[in-house]
């Protein structure tokens, strides 16, 4: 009598399985992803951006573009805060000047993608970031966002 080989069969289910698997965590998280979108208005309401916290079984992001956007897709043009890290956070300060509008920071890592002309995107200096964020004009939006984990 010989000896049966099971070794074989079950290799080939296991890497079966392992791709059913894969493929089925892909589309869960393409199915299962939301998105909360919030807009900021200038203050004679002629320019946005849109704030879009997205989150999905990978990844749970904020993401900033200008214009009205509403679609259940990370934009083309954005800027997106990245965290790293247990006490990671961001700051943004932004205003619009003729129609472009202007994201200023002074601390945190950015994700920068297609501003278009669209926006601009530049780093200031503490003190002149805390005069932005204390002004009372109106022209001004700030957004703050701090990481648990």
């Amino acid at each position: 009598m010989g000896m049966i080989n099971i070794n074989k069969p079950i290799k080939k289910y296991s890497f079966v399985s392992l791709c059913i698997i894969v493929v089925g965590l892909f589309l869960y998280q393409e199915f299962d992803a939301s998105y909360k979108f919030e807009y900021l208005y200038s203050i004679e309401k002629k320019n946005v951006v849109t704030r879009i916290e997205y989150e999905s079984l990978f990844e749970e992001a904020t993401y900033f573009t200008t214009g009205y956007y509403c679609e259940n897709e990370i934009p083309n043009s954005y800027v997106k805060p990245i965290y790293s890290g247990f006490t990671s956070g961001f700051q943004l300060v932004f205003f619009w000047k003729n129609d472009t509008c202007v994201f200023n920071h002074c601390y945190g890592i950015f994700e920068v993608v297609n501003p278009e002309g669209r926006f601009l995107f530049k780093k200031v200096m503490v003190d002149e970031l805390m005069d932005m964020k204390n002004d009372t004009t109106g022209d001004y939006h700030y957004e703050i966002e701090k990481a648990l984990f």
